[in-house]
């Protein structure tokens, strides 16, 4: 097969360089790059090709080694496998995969237009889900902190 074109792995590439923390997990950067992995093999490139494209741009696996061509093609399997279960989760429950700030997980949301019948079943202008005696609350805790604030700063 053809050699990839010059820089058609580079997100890949950059995504798994290391860094100060050291080596970025492989699987995260697979998963997030899925997309560019499928069009390459699409094109018909092997797992081999895609190896070697990725060894000349410096990337090494787990063990500070060349990544295989097979350790590639597991990843791939792994990543695909995880999407197709988070698009068959979305597809039954749509609204527990919604999440505000105003509501609990597994919580079913309410639909547009109960909504519009029962504006009570929304959340408030702000997106706040905080009560009066919340925002009293709040109001005095950033008052001692400006209180605070200000002696500390005469004491300097």
């Amino acid at each position: 097969m053809a050699q990839l074109p010059d820089g058609f792995l580079n997100p890949l590439i950059l995504a798994l360089a290391p860094d100060a923390l050291g080596r970025p997990k492989a699987q995260s950067a697979v998963n997030a790059h899925l997309g560019l992995l499928q069009e390459a093999r699409g094109c018909g490139h092997t797992f081999d090709d895609i190896a070697k494209a990725l060894e000349g741009g410096g990337v090494r696996g787990r063990d500070g080694g060349v990544m295989s061509a097979k350790s590639l093609r597991k990843m791939v399997e792994r990543a695909e496998k995880a999407r197709e279960k988070a698009l068959k989760e979305a597809a039954v429950a749509p609204s527990a995969a919604v999440h505000g700030f105003w509501s609990k997980p597994g919580a079913v949301l309410p639909r547009p237009f109960e909504a519009a019948v029962n504006p009570a079943s929304q959340p408030p202008a702000g997106g706040s889900s905080l009560s009066g005696t919340d925002i009293g609350k709040l109001k005095q805790i950033f008052a001692e902190a400006k209180a605070n604030k200000s002696i500390a700063a005469s004491l300097k």
